[in-house]
């Protein structure tokens, strides 16, 4: 038995979509390496469990896996799983237009119960190409108005079958850190506010009172980057995030400079303080992510375990 404080991170993810539409297959073929029921099919009771222990970002994670039923009947019992997952994968049949149309039902369910949750929207059964009813162009339209990611999979074939998963524990690891990390940053954000708050300037036009006003410009652009930063799910938009706060330290830095000639020599900004602390904190969380571009993930399995390199 594995124990709990084996792992440094423990996440849930559960597979919904309508019966049949592959879910099974999809999870057995990236835990237990191979094809599940290829020759039959059988409904899942409720929901089917496997735990997947998965080495990344310098950390032992635990992924518990939940294969929801999509039978009508047993919702109720779906349902009651839905709260405390970390992610979903919303899972259709290429074959079946009726099975992507009910994802958007999935997707509206989930998000009714947690509103920033990392899901994917993943077509199965890639290898039907003669059988096939939806394009890809049509799926990816349907997640852009989801506003999810779309992958497309075949356990048969052992195709992208890895993928989804990987690709949402990485949704949902950066979620979960900079969860964690909001309160620091919004520390250092309040704490450079009580240090402006009281700068006050009796003429509207003179210099100071003009610098005062660049200064707000630059602040409200980080305010809106920061509010923007905890709805990120992907190294791209982190490593984008990143520029722009690099951005904003130059500019900062360059106002204060204008305005505190000798002093800038001795005194940091205090905007540009506040910005570094935020890139500071930020690559401290996520120093187990360097070098890990998604496009360029490598898997390695062995023993039901997986390993990111």
């Amino acid at each position: 038995m594995e124990h709990k404080n084996e792992y440094d991170e423990h996440f849930k993810i559960i597979l919904l979509g309508d019966n049949a539409v592959g879910k099974s297959c999809l999870m057995h073929t990236f835990c237990d390496s191979g094809f599940y029921l290829f020759d039959g099919y059988m409904d899942t009771m409720g929901v089917d469990q496997k735990i997947q222990k998965i080495n990344a970002f310098n950390k032992c994670i635990q992924l518990r896996i939940w294969d929801a039923s999509g039978a009508p009947k047993l919702q109720k019992i779906v349902a009651s799983y839905l709260r405390t997952v970390d992610g979903a994968l919303i899972c259709f049949d290429l074959t079946r237009e009726d099975s992507l149309h009910h994802a958007r039902e999935y997707v509206a369910q989930l998000r009714a119960v947690k509103k920033n949750v990392a899901m994917i929207l993943i077509g199965c059964k890639a290898d039907l190409e003669q059988r096939r009813a939806i394009s890809v162009g049509q799926a990816k339209a349907i997640a852009n108005e989801m506003g999810i990611d779309y992958l497309e999979v075949s356990s048969l074939k052992k195709e992208n079958t890895d993928l989804p998963f990987i690709r949402i524990l990485t949704k949902i690891y950066i979620l979960n850190q900079l969860t964690k990390i909001k309160p620091t940053l919004e520390e250092h954000f309040n704490n450079y506010l009580k240090l402006t708050r009281f700068k006050k300037h009796a003429h509207f036009f003179s210099e100071q009172a003009l610098s005062a006003h660049r200064e707000d410009v630059l602040r409200e652009e980080y305010r809106l980057l920061f509010e923007k930063l905890f709805d990120c799910q992907s190294v791209e938009e982190l490593a984008e995030f990143f520029r722009k706060i690099g951005e904003l330290i130059e500019r900062a830095d360059e106002l204060y400079r204008q305005d505190n000639p000798f002093l800038n020599h001795f005194i940091s900004s205090p905007l540009s303080k506040v910005l570094k602390h935020t890139l500071d904190a930020l690559t401290h969380r996520f120093a187990g992510m360097k070098g890990l571009p998604i496009a360029k993930e490598m898997l390695i399995q062995k023993n039901n375990s997986i390993t990111i390199i």
